[in-house]
């Protein structure tokens, strides 16, 4: 007979599950969707990712630069309008003019023409401003490619969360079938206590084990949605066979100079570099001359109640040239200022620079490290299962004790974890490899999507793990 705390294990594994289903009826699930693939995902988080709503804006206001800077090129046109009642006391008289007081209308009108004709510093931050659109456009490709990254990193880590859950459900079952097993042993005098009390520790370590994993799924949901902004609790995992080939050309130094070339980050933080550059141009140049063409038309008129009515018009055409001669040492501190910018900007390319390296050389080396893990992992797998056959028939005439065979169980899927983990962590360090030589895009993540397939498309074995009923 199994001992009292045993029986009363049966007892709540008999009761729990109905109450656990009750209590699902009751809770307010939000939008619970179908089964979703990457691309559906990756979608998803276009549309309602914060970050990269966020980075869609930044673009958007940065493109408006240009037009702010060719403004200053282009003619000002001002017109002023004046109309007044005027108090006009006049004390002395003449043959001309009555003394007394006058009240009457003038009305003033100002059009002005403003055309730059040598403005070096509006010029030059034209140039700048190019660039700045330029880097702003470069900073959203950046912030694109981190987003499709971001979207599969949280999809694996959700797929894999899922593993672990499954193998710690099939580990507390297997666990639970060597508990059995020690216990009509020790019914039967064939073992002793200390087998059976550490064979029922074993098994209160696998359900303490798979509350974890349950968690650690929760968790990896709720960052999906994070991005997406719609809880799922389904995704399609991945093929039990994905190809596995190392990366095309198999060169570092090759992906290393595309990177240096073609990485949107790196090539923003040019940019930035060329920017502060141009501001120290700019700053330097407002101690130039500007020379701008005005026009005005001027036209007044009013009724004095002496000299009758009065309309006068006024129109010239002229150059006005300004010299800037002392500011007080603005122009001087600027130019500091803009030199100690400049500095920044080349610290961050050279920051920048090497983080890219690393990080290519990195993905590189990752992808070729886990073609071979897996390739290990699965001659691993092989041999441990072969030994736990054997242990597990050791253990069944005496000559090996259960708490051997639940070490070796774990050992086994302690390997299957692994294995199932190399796989993803090969496909995200190919598409970190493509994001790191800034040529990661759409067709990447589609392809990526092709290798998932759908729970009614998976084999009979990955089935099987995949849906294991929670005892």
């Amino acid at each position: 007979m199994f001992d009292k705390r045993i029986l009363s294990k049966c007892r709540y594994a008999r009761i729990l599950p109905p109450i656990f289903l009750v209590s699902i009826i009751f809770l307010p699930f939000p939008n619970l969707s179908a089964a979703d693939d990457l691309l559906t995902t990756y979608a998803l988080a276009q549309e309602n990712d914060p970050k990269y709503g966020k980075a869609t804006s930044v673009n958007q206001k940065a493109r408006e630069v240009r037009p702010q800077a060719l403004s200053a090129l282009l003619p000002n046109i001002a017109f002023d309008y004046l109309i007044a009642r005027n108090d006009q006391e006049s004390r002395r008289g003449n043959p001309f003019r009555q003394k007394g007081d006058f009240y009457f209308t003038s009305k003033k009108l100002l059009l002005t023409i403003t055309q730059p004709l040598l403005r070096t510093d509006d010029w030059i931050e034209l140039k700048k401003a190019n660039r700045q659109v330029r880097k702003a456009n470069l900073t959203f490709l950046s912030t694109k490619q981190s987003l499709m990254m971001r979207v599969c990193e949280r999809y694996f880590d959700a797929l894999a969360a899922t593993d672990e859950l499954v193998f710690a459900q099939s580990e507390k079952k297997a666990t639970w079938s060597q508990l059995e097993q020690a216990q009509r042993q020790f019914d039967e005098g064939f073992t002793d206590i200390t087998d059976l009390r550490e064979t029922q520790a074993q098994y209160d370590l696998a359900v303490a084990e798979e509350i974890e994993t349950r968690n650690q799924l929760d968790n990896a949901y709720e960052e999906l949605w994070e991005i997406t902004g719609r809880y799922t609790r389904e995704i399609r995992p991945l093929a039990e066979e994905i190809p596995l080939t190392v990366p095309e050309p198999d060169d570092m130094e090759q992906w290393t100079k595309t990177a240096l070339a073609q990485n949107p980050e790196l090539t923003a933080a040019q940019e930035a570099l060329k920017i502060a550059e141009m501001e120290i141009k700019r700053i330097n140049a407002t101690h130039l001359p500007t020379l701008d063409l005005v026009g005005t038309h001027d036209r007044y008129s009013s009724d004095d109640g002496q000299e009758g009515e009065m309309d006068t018009r006024t129109s010239s055409i002229g150059l006005q040239l300004n010299i800037p001669i002392y500011q007080g040492g603005l122009v001087m501190s600027q130019s500091r200022q803009a030199r100690h910018d400049y500095n920044i900007a080349l610290n961050e390319l050279l920051e920048t620079r090497r983080s890219i390296q690393r990080k290519t050389r990195e993905a590189f080396l990752g992808i070729r490290s886990y073609i071979s893990r897996v390739t290990a992992l699965q001659q691993a797998l092989r041999s441990m299962q072969t030994a736990l056959e054997s242990i597990e028939i050791g253990a069944q005439v005496g000559t090996k004790t259960f708490v051997e065979v639940l070490d070796a169980q774990s050992d086994v899927f302690e390997v299957k974890k692994d294995y199932a983990s190399a796989h993803y962590s090969y496909i995200l360090d190919v598409l970190r490899l493509k994001q790191a030589a800034g040529i990661l895009s759409e067709k990447d993540i589609a392809t990526v999507n092709n290798m998932l397939t759908s729970r009614e498309q998976a084999q009979p074995s990955e089935r099987a793990y995949r849906e294991m009923p929670t005892d």
